[in-house]
């Protein structure tokens, strides 16, 4: 029986069912829904590459699957910008459709802020902040680059490149959509103390984005911690600068 293909990728000559020069596999069949539901499930609980087993090793120990992505071991883990766009398209669905504890403004808080204040400034930020928390993984999508480039001038040791910081962020900024992600139900089912939740979803965020730090690059503790919470105050500013204009620009505010 001759097992020889040409591969539909690269054009190739292989024998087996991958093709040893790109990977590509052989379909042997038409596609049907039955490959397409096995091929999703591959992807997503594969032991190596999948994105629960991705997942898992983020939460452990972020900086390791970074340095193993960035020197060339880009086949155990989920990549890290699909990993990214993936929970950034799942919590935009759900703003956009759902709500689902995104939107913090509840009724309960309303009436309270209401009571506070009716100035127009104040209902301006109130609603800005609204508009901030019910799109926070978008706000992530937005600071990718502005943390990429901080950090390639911050941190000179190892000396990554700037799409190695790239890498590093992406995976830190998939991460924390994922535990957004999780918080939301939460969020949603305690109503007015949501904002409470948000409050340690942020604590949480930013523990998680120093760990990750100290263990990526090199240096004193004291210094790494430093230059990780300038990086991380500047591209928030410069993120919220960003998020004031759009609001500005889909509010009609003068």
């Amino acid at each position: 029986m001759n097992n020889n293909y040409n591969c539909k990728h690269c054009q190739h000559k292989f024998k087996g069912n991958y093709c040893n020069k790109c990977g590509q596999k052989v379909l042997k069949k038409r596609l049907d829904i039955r490959f397409l539901l096995t091929d999703l499930l591959d992807k997503v609980f594969n032991i190596k590459g999948g994105l629960v087993a991705s997942t898992i090793a983020l939460a452990k120990n972020p900086a390791a699957v970074s340095k193993q992505y960035i020197y060339g071991n880009t086949k155990q883990y989920f990549n890290p910008f699909k990993y990214l766009l993936l929970f950034t398209a799942i919590i935009t669905f759900l703003a956009v459709n759902v709500g689902a504890g995104l939107e913090l403004n509840t009724p309960e808080l309303q009436d309270t802020l209401q009571e506070e204040s009716n100035t127009i400034s104040l209902r301006f930020i109130d609603g800005l902040n609204a508009f901030s928390e019910k799109h926070r993984s978008i706000v992530f999508l937005l600071a990718l680059p502005f943390y990429a480039l901080l950090s390639f001038f911050l941190f000179k040791t190892p000396p990554y490149n700037f799409a190695e910081h790239l890498i590093f962020y992406t995976y830190i900024l998939g991460f924390l959509n994922f535990l957004l992600l999780l918080f939301l139900p939460l969020i949603s089912l305690v109503g007015y103390y949501g904002i409470y939740v948000s409050l340690v979803f942020s604590i949480l965020s930013i523990i998680y984005f120093v760990a990750a730090i100290l263990r990526f690059f090199n240096g004193k503790r004291w210094q790494l911690i430093l230059k990780g919470f300038l990086t991380f105050v500047i591209t928030d500013n410069i993120t919220r600068l960003i998020i004031f204009g759009i609001y500005l620009a889909l509010t009609n505010q003068p």
